[in-house]
């Protein structure tokens, strides 16, 4: 059909009615009920038709009639006439309608929406009309954006909003190519219309706001991506158009616009200051790290080169050293050699297993693990469980995973049987508390199908010379559990009877300065006694020569007592059946783990397979060295190798090995000390105090008085001073005061204020006036007191003996054998390594 053939179809709604009438009749057949006149009223057409003189009148006439309109009743609109002109292009008009006052002339209709038609026609890009063309016809173009809004322009290429108070950021508030500033425009309005509850048309304040804000956010957008790596704006562009469309960011982008100048400073946007800022550290971090890598290289370089140099020297030294040297590093091989043996020994007869987070989840692999490696070629060992709940764990997870484990080893048959001391009374505890405990045990025997019904009792004996305050009672209810009692192998005593009991001022752990309290003397009976109560289940059973009991001590009290007789049973020759064990310690017990492993090294010491104990030294000559020097007889590093690399570096610690390694190799004569032992030792070392400051803890120290009555300080901590020894306060500002509150004078000599493991160990870096103080490097200390070794003349507290560290490790070598000593939590442990090559 021709263009504008058809000019004017009236009442759309009726003639689409007519038309399902007129089929619903045809389909029910209800033609012959009609009437005549409703036949021939249903026969007729009328219309109307026009005659025009120009294709410009059709357009004028006809611009109100489209189907929309017509089924809608609504008012044309611009985009509507835009259509009919473009339909009068095609119809052969070649007249350009980009006038507004043209259109309005010509078309007869307001300057607004005339204004808006010559936008649409000739001054705004497409994609940017097209974009308003489809937010108008979902929403409505009375509803949406008025034809005022068009017409000022506010869409059209070249537009800034950068006027009045923005007028100097008119450049960046322009509608440029690609259209970016106007389609982001359009964008934020139909988002803004959307999310309103009480939604208005788009006016020209309105929208020309809107677009200020827009120029805005596309320029400090650009100015973000510019600052940032194209990940990390990748990362947050998404979040950042959304955070806009919502209007989240109208007020940062409003604030910069208005207190800052173009280009501006992607700092001062609120929402944009933080990413930036995080992501220069990022990059200042990622650049710091690369120099610290062609620093690291470059050090490396150095020591290398020295280490060339040293080890030359050290070869020459080695070749110099005569047989007396060998046999000192002989005697140092041995004592290695011994705790090579402790470690295979414990391997096979007796592990520690330290459970650093007290967890016991893996505990019955490794127990399995164990359990084949005893029962290797083809023989079953008997097992005998260790539970010590005397003293109830306060770790309640912990010990109901280690019953749950027990139940488990339990059920692999009759040779399994369990020992398990139930809880007693003492005044740390009461009566409801103590049933408690050993309701919930018996429950979770229960509960894993487990037999109790085999009772043990244990009768103790005090030791003869025993004071009358000693209150601990005589008698201790255990259980003999199993899986069944019927089929169970062992025998099992109803009654273990005249146990003795270990004097309370024998108990391990303490000394006249503390004393044990009702915890610990309900807990602790003493290696004897524990040793009877292994015997009484041992000795009840007839072995076969080459029978093997494996004892799993899954709960030992603080001391390990059972671990303790379970030792000496092992070490003993000659004893059936064979006894391994296994035993979980607790992370509060290394040290009694470092005790047991000094007295299996002692026993090996005395045997026929450690050898001689004593090396004798002699005078050295000095061989030619090329960076070592010589300091009288003894060769050392020179200053200027020693400060090659900052103190703490890995280099510098690489430097300090060999400074050790080379007093190994060339040890300077040492000085007699005069409480040496006449005994014959292994190692005869003596520390070397030639040049040393050394403390001298003899002398006196006149501090300032301050009265009782006078003393006024918060406190932060405070313990009273008993057995001759000073009371200590502490302040909230961290001063330490050492007082004495009785009446008659008392003498403090040196010795240690503080003890260790009685709190949380920390590992932090010192730096600032603290660290130039100290003169250590580091970030910063704050309300500490710092563990720090500043060289092997620093003084410690051993076993309440202040010495020197140097002193202390002499000690190690001459009376416990241990060659090579290692600092770990302040406990020093031996090396076990293995044995070297001679």
């Amino acid at each position: 059909m021709a263009p504008f053939s058809t000019g004017y179809v009236k009442g759309w709604r009726r003639s689409l009615t007519a038309l399902v009438v007129a089929d619903g009749i045809r389909s029910l057949d209800l033609y012959s009920e009609l009437t005549e006149n409703f036949k021939k009223s249903m026969s007729a057409i009328y219309g109307t038709v026009a005659h025009f003189s120009t294709l410009r009148d059709v357009v004028h006439c006809n611009r109100g009639i489209s189907m929309a309109a017509a089924a809608t009743r609504k008012a044309p609109n611009a985009f509507m006439f835009c259509r009919q002109l473009d339909v009068l292009r095609k119809a052969g008009d070649d007249q350009e309608w980009g006038s507004a006052a043209a259109i309005m002339k010509a078309f007869r209709i307001g300057k607004h929406e005339s204004g808006a038609i010559a936008n649409l026609q000739k001054h705004m890009a497409r994609e940017v009309s097209e974009g308003l063309k489809d937010a108008v016809r979902i929403r409505g173009m009375k509803q949406f954006v008025l034809h005022e809004t068009i017409s000022r322009e506010i869409f059209n290429s070249a537009f800034t909003s950068g006027t009045g108070v923005l007028e100097q950021w008119a450049v960046q508030l322009t509608n440029t190519e690609p259209n970016e500033l106007a389609l982001l425009l359009i964008e934020r309005m139909k988002a803004d219309w959307d999310r309103s509850s009480v939604r208005k048309p788009w006016g020209v304040k309105e929208t020309t706001h809107l677009h200020s804000m827009c120029g805005a956010f596309i320029h400090f957008r650009s100015m973000f991506e510019a600052k940032v790596s194209s990940e990390e704006y990748a990362k947050h562009s998404q979040s950042l158009h959304s955070n806009f469309l919502q209007g989240f960011l109208d007020a940062d982008l409003e604030h910069g616009l208005l207190t800052t100048v173009p280009p501006g400073d992607v700092t001062n946007i609120g929402f944009l200051r933080t990413i930036v800022q995080d992501s220069e550290k990022r990059i200042a971090l990622e650049l710091e790290e690369k120099e610290q890598e062609l620093a690291e290289r470059i050090a490396n370089a150095t020591l290398d080169s020295l280490k060339l140099k040293i080890d030359v020297d050290l070869a020459a030294l080695r070749k110099a050293a005569p047989s007396p040297e060998n046999d000192a590093i002989q005697a140092a091989l041995d004592c290695k050699r011994g705790q090579s043996w402790v470690k295979t020994w414990m391997e096979e007869r007796f592990q520690l297993i330290l459970q650093p987070d007290g967890n016991m989840s893996q505990v019955l692999g490794q127990f399995a693990k164990f359990s084949a490696e005893v029962c290797k070629g083809g023989d079953q060992a008997h097992t005998l469980i260790l539970v010590d709940a005397t003293v109830y764990p306060a770790n309640a997870q912990y010990f109901n995973q280690a019953l749950q484990s027990m139940a488990t080893v339990l059920h692999f048959g009759g040779h399994c049987i369990a020992h398990c001391q139930l809880p007693v009374m003492q005044s740390n505890t009461t009566s409801k508390a103590l049933l408690n405990h050993r309701r919930s045990m018996e429950d979770m025997f229960v509960n894993n199908n487990l037999d109790v019904t085999v009772p043990v009792t244990l009768h103790f004996q005090k030791p003869a010379d025993t004071s009358n305050n000693d209150k601990r009672r005589l008698s201790q209810l255990c259980l003999a559990v199993s899986s069944d009692s019927e089929k169970l192998m062992w025998s099992v005593p109803p009654v273990i009877s005249q146990i003795p009991l270990v004097k309370v001022e024998d108990m391990r752990g303490f000394d006249d300065g503390s004393k044990p309290g009702p915890t610990a003397r309900a807990e602790q009976k003493g290696v004897l006694a524990h040793e009877k109560i292994l015997a009484a289940y041992l000795n009840g059973v007839t072995w076969p020569r080459n029978s093997k009991v494996l004892i799993f001590d899954m709960v030992p009290n603080r001391q390990a007592e059972f671990g303790r007789a379970a030792l000496d049973r092992a070490l003993a020759t000659n004893q059936v059946p064979k006894v391994h064990y296994m035993g979980i310690m607790r992370p509060d017990m290394k040290s009694v783990v470092g005790e047991l492993e000094q007295q299996i090294y002692k026993w090996w010491d005395e045997s026929d397979e450690s050898g001689p104990k004593q090396r004798p030294r002699t005078e050295q000559e000095r061989p030619a060295l090329t960076i070592l020097r010589w300091a009288g007889s003894v060769p050392k590093l020179p200053d200027q190798v020693l400060g090659s690399f900052p103190v703490g570096s890995p280099q510098h610690n690489e430097i300090l090995k060999l400074e050790q390694e080379l007093k190994a190799v060339w040890p300077s004569q040492p000085q007699p000390e005069r409480d040496s032992p006449a005994a014959p030792v292994r190692a005869s070392a003596l520390p070397d105090l030639t040049g040393a400051r050394v403390l001298d803890v003899t002398r006196e120290i006149s501090a300032a008085h301050i009265s009782a009555v006078c003393f006024d300080v918060q406190r932060l901590a405070f313990c009273q001073g008993k057995s001759g020894k000073p009371s200590i306060l502490i302040s909230k500002e961290l001063d330490i005061y050492l007082g004495n509150l009785e009446n008659t004078e008392i003498v403090c000599p040196a010795g240690e204020l503080f003890g260790f493991f009685t709190g949380a160990f920390e590992s932090k870096i010192v730096k600032g006036a603290v660290a130039a103080a100290l003169g250590c490097l580091g970030e910063r200390e704050v309300n500490s007191i710092p563990w720090r070794l500043e060289s092997d003349t620093t003084l410690v507290s051993h076993n309440k003996k202040l010495m020197m560290v140097c002193q202390y490790v002499c000690q190690l070598a001459r009376e416990d054998g241990l060659g090579e000593v290692q600092l770990e939590d302040h406990d020093m442990k031996p090396k076990m390594r293995a044995p070297e090559a001679t």
